[in-house]
């Protein structure tokens, strides 16, 4: 995009420290060349009232250096922050090495931001001894703190997982633990509040600081179960052009067709792992009925308004069937293993999109890709089970594995834990559930094994609550299914 030279500000003045909401990396990636990772920020000295910036275009510096004290300067150069953005600033420098910490910083008129620290990726198949990484979802500003966000700021990991809903779209609460100051977003200029809003966290801050972040979101960074064709489009639009976090440039909903953003992608670290990110609300559509709609392999509705288009379906079983990663990942917001057996109720997730969960089923079943695990957020509490070839039959084949993590603080409800406690023992590919809320998952990966911890805070009433593990798990190489470890 071009911005006119004569509405730019080289050296602006500010009313307030311009870095407020903090800085953020994110998408590391090896092109088969170099390595790279998107720097972010946004300037904004007043941000829960748009944000305090003058209407023009400003220029901001930026640096990235092998050491925290910027002895040893890589690579440095000028970005715009454009007033059509927020004053948001996204970075994408190329040539960096692979598997190596960087730290990096802004810089505006007199102004220095904190300094952030990163990690770049591996290059795609070279020989990958371990990785760590966390994934997270679900954090609703009023429901509580965020112990989760401090305890990942102080672990040692290659990258970090956001499943979704990352904000969520409420008006204040007066009864809540901490009452927004923001209204519900419905405008471009509400939305971008609300990310303000949790973005002044330090906990937050920290996390995002700390590690180079993988984003994708749910339903709530729009309204509570947004999919496919949107009930109002403009609200839709407007979330889409507030989503705007450390993701690549053609990522941007500015790049894109419409308001719409291209978020499903893959991520490869080494020979040892392969990420799918899918986007499972922005191609979903109506839930088939199979005793209405005919056969899933005949019939055009049961194959198109399925979960994640056939673009993607046919993108993602591509990237499973060519990969030489030892462990093949999903990153997923809302379950998928069936949870449909002796209950009238589901997951609200794969289960109402049975064809499309069958088709991966049969896929993973035929082609067997090496060691498929699925990570998923959504469901405000923690699940462990095996995905089966063809669920009716409980002796059927375990073709990979599911870990749910919980929320970061949102609540699950005691009619949906009573449900799910009660259902469970009709459904034998389950092997854990535990309805708590307010934690994360850690997984340790080698060419050996894949070890999971789950992780939960002691209460998310207090900020500086202790974060502890509370179940750990392993799927070895070559066995799907999970064990208590």
């Amino acid at each position: 995009m071009a911005y006119s030279r004569n509405r730019l500000l080289t050296s602006p003045t500010f009313s307030d420290y311009p870095f407020t909401l903090g800085i953020a990396s994110g998408e590391p990636v090896h092109d088969g060349t170099s390595a790279r990772v998107v720097l972010w920020t946004r300037l904004a000295p007043d941000p829960l009232n748009g944000g305090g910036m003058p209407p023009n275009d400003v220029e901001v510096r930026w640096e990235m250096a092998t050491d925290e004290n910027f002895t040893n300067v890589v690579q440095s150069g000028t970005e715009i922050a454009p007033a059509m953005e927020a004053h948001s600033v996204h970075v994408a420098p190329y040539g960096l090495e692979p598997a190596r910490y960087y730290w990096y910083r802004f810089k505006v008129g007199s102004e220095i931001s904190p300094v952030g620290r990163t990690k770049t990726a591996p290059e795609t198949g070279a020989p990958l001894n371990s990785m760590s990484f966390a994934f997270v979802s679900c954090s609703d500003f009023q429901e509580g703190y965020f112990p989760v966000y401090r305890a990942i700021a102080e672990e040692d990991l290659d990258v970090v997982f956001h499943l979704g809903d990352f904000i969520y779209e409420y008006g204040p609460d007066p009864e809540s633990t901490r009452v927004s100051e923001t209204p519900a977003p419905t405008d471009l200029e509400t939305y971008r509040s609300t990310y303000a809003e949790y973005l002044l966290d330090p906990d937050l801050q920290a996390a995002r600081a700390m590690h180079p972040w993988e984003v994708i979101p749910d339903d709530h960074e729009t309204y509570n179960n947004f999919e496919g064709a949107p009930e109002d489009e403009a609200q839709a639009a407007a979330a889409a052009l507030a989503y705007y976090m450390p993701l690549r440039p053609s990522a941007s909903p500015h790049a894109a067709e419409g308001a719409n953003l291209l978020l499903y992608r893959d991520v490869n670290y080494g020979d040892l792992a392969h990420f799918n990110m899918l986007d499972t609300r922005q191609y979903r559509g109506e839930p088939p009925d199979p005793e209405t709609e005919g056969s899933p392999e005949t019939d055009d509705a049961a194959i198109t308004n399925d979960m994640i288009g056939q673009e993607q379906e046919a993108w993602l079983f591509e990237n499973l069937a060519s990969s030489g990663a030892r462990w093949n990942v999903i990153g997923n917001q809302i379950g998928m293993f069936d949870y449909t057996a002796g209950s009238e109720g589901d997951l609200m997730g794969w289960d109402d999109h049975g064809y499309a969960r069958d088709r991966i089923a049969r896929f993973l079943d035929d082609y067997r890709p090496s060691n498929p695990v699925v990570i998923t957020g959504d469901l405000h509490c923690s699940w462990v089970s095996d995905l089966k070839a063809y669920y009716p039959d409980e002796n059927s084949a375990t073709v990979g594995t599911e870990f749910i993590g919980t929320s970061i603080t949102s609540g699950l409800g005691e009619s949906y834990a009573n449900e799910y406690k009660e259902h469970r023992e009709d459904n034998p590919h389950v092997k854990f559930f535990d309805e708590r809320t307010g934690g994360y998952v850690r997984v340790d990966l080698t060419p050996e094994e894949w070890r999971t911890e789950m992780k939960l805070a002691d209460t998310i009433e207090d900020r500086e609550s202790p974060v502890r593990t509370f179940a750990s798990f392993v799927v070895e190489d070559g066995q799907p299914g999970a064990k208590r470890a």
